[in-house]
């Protein structure tokens, strides 16, 4: 995996296991209210997995977000060309 996705995975966990603390929720309670594997969560708060659309979708409603929310401005200078 190259650099920049790295740092991309690692600043979403990051911003995932810091909203997750500010609703009190261990591993355990937030995979239960996302419907999402405890390991895969683990993993991806740890850069280690890339989830899909639909578990992003699933994560920040668990987390009481929007989607937006928790993907807006991760990393300077990502972009995707169309």
């Amino acid at each position: 995996m190259d650099k920049r996705k790295k740092e991309f995975l690692l600043a979403f966990g990051k911003r995932m296991k810091n909203a997750r603390y500010a609703l009190d929720l261990t591993q355990r309670q937030f995979a239960e209210k996302a419907a999402i594997h405890i390991n895969y969560i683990g993993g991806i708060e740890r850069g280690e997995c890339n989830p899909s659309l639909i578990t992003i979708v699933k994560i920040a409603e668990a987390l009481e977000l929007y989607h937006v929310q928790i993907t807006f401005n991760l990393c300077d200078g990502w972009r995707v060309n169309i």
